[in-house]
């Protein structure tokens, strides 16, 4: 039951670029992966701090002129209105933001976390038993003389 929760939880934990992907590491858990997260993510606030710069997101243009005309009985009154320039939109952005998010990504894949876009994918690589330890070879026997 625990297991099912688990992988449950830790399929859907991160979301990035508007891409459901997915995060696993062989015995990981919902904790685990939080605080793998949070250190890699001060890492790399830490590296690369936010630089908010004006970005265009949109041009200027000008609006035609508008003739509009209203009746009152057989009389119709006209009138033009000119046309007038509408400034370029602007917004700020954080210029740091993808190189933060591609430290916070290598830091996790580096610390054994795996994305992946399938979420069954991810809950298989949750399930699996956490590698084994490299053990050192044995010693050589000390030959007797």
């Amino acid at each position: 039951m625990f297991r099912i929760r688990r992988t449950a939880l830790l399929a859907g934990l991160l979301v990035l670029g508007g891409c459901a992907e997915y995060w696993a590491k062989p015995g990981g858990t919902p904790a685990m992966f939080e605080r793998t997260r949070l250190e890699c993510e001060q890492r790399a606030f830490g590296m690369l701090p936010q630089v908010f710069v004006p970005v265009q997101v949109g041009g200027g243009y000008f609006t035609g002129q508008e003739t509009r005309c209203t009746r009152n009985g057989e009389n119709q009154n006209c009138y033009t209105t000119p046309g007038y320039y509408v400034p370029p939109a602007y917004s700020m952005m954080d210029q740091n933001s993808s190189a933060r998010s591609n430290v916070t990504r290598s830091c996790l894949i580096a610390n054994g976390w795996i994305p992946t876009d399938d979420e069954k994918a991810a809950i298989a690589i949750t399930n699996s038993p956490p590698p084994a330890p490299i053990q050192p070879p044995p010693a050589p026997a000390k030959k007797q003389p």
